[in-house]
């Protein structure tokens, strides 16, 4: 019951101008997750969140954010893509 909940919480997250879409605005992402719009960035930057540019904006792929709940939310997605890299060093 609660990954519908999730899953219709993402899947009402409006695009750009209120259209529904594939993406989200990295403000979108950082509210949904309950982190720093700065914060979000430097996820991006450092690859830890799949994002696209499209023209001069970042975007999050709602693909991606069902990928992070579906780990348990953000502190266990990065948390596995750390061991992950652990992983990768040995």
């Amino acid at each position: 019951m609660m990954a519908e909940v999730e899953a219709a919480a993402v899947d009402g997250l409006d695009g750009f101008g209120g259209r529904r879409c594939a993406y989200v605005t990295v403000a979108q992402f950082a509210e949904y997750f309950g982190i720093s719009r700065p914060f979000a960035y430097k996820l991006i930057a450092a690859g830890l969140v799949p994002a696209v540019r499209l023209g001069e904006a970042r975007r999050v792929r709602k693909s991606a954010i069902r990928a992070i709940e579906a780990a348990g939310g953000l502190e266990a997605y990065l948390a596995q893509d750390q061991a992950a890299a652990g992983d990768a060093d040995e």
